[in-house]
């Protein structure tokens, strides 16, 4: 896929140390989930065993590099959770390249790509209550809040959120 700006493709096992800068940044630590995934050799399992695997059901978080840099910078898609009826939209970016819209470009592009592939016409989001940034965010995209809710593999409250495609 592509912008004006970025480019999203697969993520490959090259991508080991963005993906373990990615994974160790304290606003995913809070946010979206704890890790103990700190070397490049865990980062190459999780990329393995979690990020490629999505691929061959369908879904999958893209790595997202900024052409005129060529360099990672976040990574966005769509995945199917077992604890959610609809697909989601997820997203998370380095710290250094948040607030310059790339969160939304990415994102409005997966939406416009690949979500009319979704037979029931909705697609998820869900973040954690004090994310303001991503609740921002998902309002600018026109998702709605449904519910709080809480994963089964976590003590958090989270909030979905739902965009009727």
């Amino acid at each position: 896929m592509e912008t004006d700006r970025l480019l999203l493709r697969e993520v490959v096992l090259e991508d080991d140390k963005f993906i373990l800068a990615l994974l160790s940044d304290p606003l995913w630590q809070k946010f979206i989930a704890p890790h103990s995934i700190d070397s490049v050799i865990k980062a190459r399992d999780y990329i393995r065993e979690r990020l490629v695997l999505s691929y061959q059901k369908g879904y999958g978080l893209w790595v997202v590099v900024v052409k005129e840099l060529g360099i990672p910078v976040g990574i966005c898609g769509l995945l199917k959770r077992d604890y959610l009826d609809d697909v989601d939209l997820g997203y998370a970016f380095l710290e250094s390249f948040r607030g310059l819209g790339y969160a939304h470009e990415s994102s409005k592009a997966v939406l416009r790509i690949l979500a009319p592939k979704i037979s029931t016409g909705k697609v998820l989001a869900m973040t954690h209550p004090g994310n303001s940034a991503s609740i921002s965010l998902l309002n600018k995209l026109g998702f709605r809040f449904l519910y709080s809710y809480q994963k089964p593999d976590c003590k958090d409250i989270i909030q979905i959120y739902r965009l009727e495609m």
